[in-house]
């Protein structure tokens, strides 16, 4: 978690252009990178498990659907202190509507069979070290 509180206050604190070949691109990469390898090694408590199955199943909605989630939130909030609150609300739900009324029926139509909201699991296979013969 200190490594993306580093991230986050980088950001905030350089003005530079970031993705340009430099100190500020290595330093960037390199606690990127240890935010990975920590993230990786980390056991997350086991209230977090819900939230993070949930948010991963509406992750490539959510990815297609947060810039018209802005748009709108941006219309409705304007400048208002509740815009990211606002934008939050938006982006969850056009999330949740394309993943349960569109993602989920073009898996269990393309699949031929009933998949469950944890679509994931049953779409990839544990992978095994072991050579399959």
């Amino acid at each position: 978690m200190s490594c993306l509180a580093v991230l986050f206050a980088y950001s905030l604190l350089v003005t530079d252009n970031i993705f340009q070949p430099g100190p500020g691109y290595v330093f960037l990469m390199a606690f990127s990178a240890l935010a990975v390898w920590f993230g990786y090694r980390a056991q997350a408590p086991d209230w977090v498990e819900a939230p993070a199955r949930f948010l991963g199943n509406i992750s490539f909605a959510l990815y297609l659907t947060h810039r018209m989630s802005y748009e709108m939130a941006l219309a409705i909030a304007g400048g208002s202190p509740l815009l990211p609150l606002v934008f939050l609300v938006l982006a969850i739900g056009a999330a949740c509507v394309c993943y349960w009324g569109v993602e989920l029926p073009a898996l269990r139509l393309l699949l031929g069979r009933k998949t469950s909201n944890a679509a994931a699991p049953e779409l990839n296979p544990p992978v095994t070290l072991e050579h399959q013969r």
